[in-house]
């Protein structure tokens, strides 16, 4: 008989002895401490963990500390430790165990807005702890019960977007979420969405005790979720079809039939006959695409998933779209501005007659090589494989700047002169945020190059680019139609534009002054300020240069989306200039 293996020998002899039990149950009591964490009671309890509220004793704020406790498998003992509840169970566990740590690892290197943060994590009472930020909000699932009607399209596209922007920051370090629905979508007090939950050791104790009902949510769960086989792996399209099925049950108010029994008789109802008339055809038609039984018939990445769903043309992903400076005239002809795709109210403001015409339009060129003049509607087609950010949804009215700009803007000229108002721009900048931006190409020849710009910053926020032009025009190009999605992460470089856009030069020849901008908080642009101008938003010269002056007018970075609750925050914000010139050819 070989000799019995001492570590499996001492971990059945440290989990099967069988003291008496918590006179609680298995939930830690009110005022129990966990190092500097008070236990002040219980957020959730699901079947392999319970969430509780918590007091950090040391820096006084409240946090969330999450417990791993399968209580299927284990079972809390008098003095609070947990234990396995037969041998059989022990190597399970342990599994289970491991899978909870790594976890709790894997959330501690991500810095993503909609995923969530761990600030600390250890091995005690038989199993593992994580702490976590204490966030506020309903669950999306609670949130669409008490809504009166659907969604809007455009609030739904705000909420997913930061969804997959967090889930392909997991696939790019080949790690899978296996676990997305609504109950697992948290919508912050700002309107933020929050991902939770993963399913690794759920995923980890169903493999090894086939407890698989227990494990997947019936709906969300794709065939391959169910039994992995050689020709049915996971990847990247086993979370687009959970995505995709959260994306049904808000258009459709009720989840898909589970996979396994589509796979015999697939009488899900598609969603692009269903919510028909309450959301546009291309957005429903990308949901049933990635409801696709077949996982080779889904989007094969987020990426793929997020073309369809914010372009809606699944047949043209190869489209290039070229931005230019056609007449004003011919531009608001070609483009008319529209209240859904900008985040600041309609109120178009025309050029004076005396001013060069210089707006820009978008011109799309077919892969067959024939060039039309057109304008795309997408309001977000995002730049995630950078891990950008995107603009908070349904952002509340400005409040007040809460403190001045970094330094005095420098005094301009009596007639408004775009150049000056970008330097005055720059030059309030704030020293601590740190951003530098680098133009692809210094010099451009007119109708050939185009102008593109890499972005580095020292702190996460939202990235604007604005351009005082040889028109002495002051236009934002980012985000607008070169792209909605405008984080940026700390000391991840960005590329501007991105998702297939080109902005060709198109003169008068001279010198652009680009002002590169890094925002800690989201920033509004009051209507009369800015007028919506497609395919970029057009500054009031004036009223930026009055602003910049302190005589009345609005400063041409607007204002910061503070808080709610109307406690103080910073309006300051990080610069760089890059002049590019434009030359005849």
């Amino acid at each position: 008989m070989e000799d019995a293996d001492p570590d499996k020998t001492a971990l059945v002899a440290r989990r099967s002895s069988r003291p008496e039990p918590a006179p609680g149950g298995n939930v830690l009591p009110v005022g129990f401490h966990l190092h500097e964490y008070e236990i002040e009671g219980v957020i959730g309890e699901g079947g392999f963990g319970i969430v509780y509220l918590a007091r950090d004793l040391h820096l006084e704020r409240s946090v969330a500390v999450k417990e791993y406790m399968p209580s299927v498998l284990a079972t809390r003992l008098a003095d609070y430790s947990i234990c396995v509840k037969s041998e059989r169970h022990a190597e399970t566990f342990e599994a289970g165990l491991r899978s909870f740590v790594n976890e709790a690892r894997l959330l501690a290197q991500f810095d993503q807005p909609a995923l969530v943060k761990v600030h600390r994590f250890w091995e005690d009472h038989g199993t593992a702890y994580m702490v976590m930020p204490y966030y506020r909000g309903p669950t999306l699932k609670q949130w669409l019960l008490a809504q009166p009607a659907r969604p809007p399209e455009d609030r739904v596209k705000a909420l997913v977007a930061p969804l997959i922007d967090a889930i392909e920051s997991l696939h790019e370090q080949n790690v899978f979420h296996r676990d997305i629905a609504p109950d697992n979508v948290l919508l912050l007090e700002n309107g933020q969405p929050l991902l939770l939950d993963f399913g690794a050791a759920r995923r980890i104790i169903g493999d090894l005790t086939q407890a698989l009902t227990a494990v997947l949510k019936p709906g969300y769960a794709p065939l391959e979720q169910y039994a992995e086989v050689a020709t049915m792996r996971q990847g990247p399209w086993t979370d687009v079809y959970a995505l995709a099925a959260t994306l049904y049950y808000i258009a459709v108010d009720r989840a898909p039939p589970p996979a396994v029994s589509r796979m015999m008789n697939d009488d899900m109802l598609p969603a692009v006959s269903v919510a028909r008339g309450r959301y546009s055809e291309p957005f429903l038609a990308a949901i049933d695409r990635g409801l696709a039984v077949d996982p080779s018939k889904r989007p094969q990445s987020m990426e793929a998933f997020r073309a369809l769903l914010f372009r809606g043309d699944p047949g043209q992903t190869d489209r290039t779209h070229v931005i230019a400076k056609p007449p004003a005239a011919a531009a608001r002809r070609a483009a008319p501005a529209s209240p859904r795709d900008s985040a600041v109210a309609p109120g178009n403001v025309p050029a004076p007659a005396t001013r060069p015409a210089a707006a820009r339009v978008i011109r799309i060129a077919a892969a067959i090589g024939m060039a039309a003049l057109c304008v795309t509607a997408a309001a977000w087609l995002l730049l995630a494989r950078h891990d950008k950010p995107t603009a908070v949804a349904n952002p509340a009215p400005p409040l007040p700047r809460s403190e001045p700009p970094a330094a005095p803007p420098p005094a301009l000229a009596s007639a408004p002169q775009a150049g000056a108002v970008a330097r005055a721009l720059y030059e309030a900048r704030r020293p601590d945020i740190d951003v530098h931006a680098r133009a692809s190409l210094a010099r451009l020849t007119i109708d050939k190059d185009e102008m593109q710009f890499t972005v580095r910053s020292n702190r996460s926020g939202y990235l604007y680019v604005f351009i005082a032009d040889t028109s002495n025009e002051l236009l934002m190009l980012f985000p607008g139609e070169a792209g909605q999605d405008n984080r940026i992460a700390a000391d991840r470089p960005v590329d501007v534009p991105g998702g297939g856009y080109h902005i060709v030069a198109s003169g008068p020849p001279g010198k652009d002054s680009v002002v590169v901008v890094v925002s800690p908080r989201p920033r509004i642009f009051p209507a009369g300020l800015v007028s919506d101008q497609r395919p970029y938003r057009r500054f009031d010269l004036a009223l930026a240069a009055a602003g910049v002056q302190g005589r009345g007018g609005t400063y041409p970075v607007g204002t910061v989306q503070c808080p709610a609750d109307g406690a103080a925050c910073n309006d300051g914000y990080g610069a760089d200039l890059v002049e590019v010139e434009e030359m005849a050819p």
